[in-house]
């Protein structure tokens, strides 16, 4: 398997954005699941630097895994720490790293790979300094691939972000599909991939103005990863 999930979660790439960050597979499989991008992907040993061969995505086509811009060098400002303060640092038995992504940074490296992004963005009145992006990489090697990762659109209207994210990963891969369901005890909206991708459904949970991805190849990983999210 690939080292990055590709996940049907496209919109933003943010889901992919998750993914491209995390490691691949390896093999000593954690007792525990874990979860991944949509959007995402996730995985062993591996450094949280995306693939050399992962770019952008160009529009918001989830089956291409971004190459994210490392995250800030510096201390992470109040924002993004609060925003990494909202993934889990264990799913299971598995221990997890929150790494912030600069989302402006991310869009400015390659503005016509990410004009997809931009233009969601646009779509919900935000700028390319409103997006926060934060992600877990595994600090053990594990064979779960998965993805998790909590996107902040600030300030964005919940009512607002919900359905157009949700439209968005529709639009970006035509015969995908969306429900609402129940994982982990809590209620996700399920993005499945168009028939004939073999992409993990991914699971979507929406807290105000921030979107919680959660993917993986493994079921029970990616219910334990969704109920280890710490919201009320």
């Amino acid at each position: 398997m690939h080292p990055h999930l590709r996940t049907a979660a496209a919109v933003a790439l943010l889901a992919v954005t998750v993914a491209a960050c995390g490691g691949s597979a390896s093999t000593a499989s954690p007792g525990a699941t874990t979860a991944p991008t949509a959007a995402p992907t996730t995985a062993a040993t591996a450094s949280a630097a995306p693939d050399a061969s992962a770019s952008p995505a160009a529009s918001l086509d989830a089956s291409a895994a971004p190459s994210v811009p490392a995250s800030p060098a510096a201390t992470p400002t109040p924002d993004q720490q609060a925003l990494m303060e909202r993934l889990p640092t264990s799913v299971g038995t598995l221990q997890l790293k929150v790494n912030p992504v600069d989302g402006a940074a991310l869009i400015a490296a390659d503005p016509e790979a990410n004009k997809g992004l931009v233009d969601f963005l646009t779509k919900i009145g935000l700028e390319p300094t409103d997006l926060l992006i934060a992600f877990t990489s595994p600090e053990s090697q594990t064979s779960v691939a998965f993805s998790i990762g909590a996107y902040r659109f600030v300030e964005a209207d919940p009512a607002k972000l919900k359905a157009e994210f949700v439209q968005a990963n529709l639009d970006s891969q035509p015969g995908s599909t969306a429900k609402d369901e129940t994982i982990g005890g809590r209620e996700v909206v399920t993005l499945g991939a168009p028939a004939g991708d073999s992409g993990p459904p991914v699971h979507l949970i929406f807290d105000g103005d921030t979107v919680f991805v959660v993917s993986s190849t493994d079921a029970d990983f990616a219910a334990e990863a969704v109920k280890a999210l710490p919201i009320q």
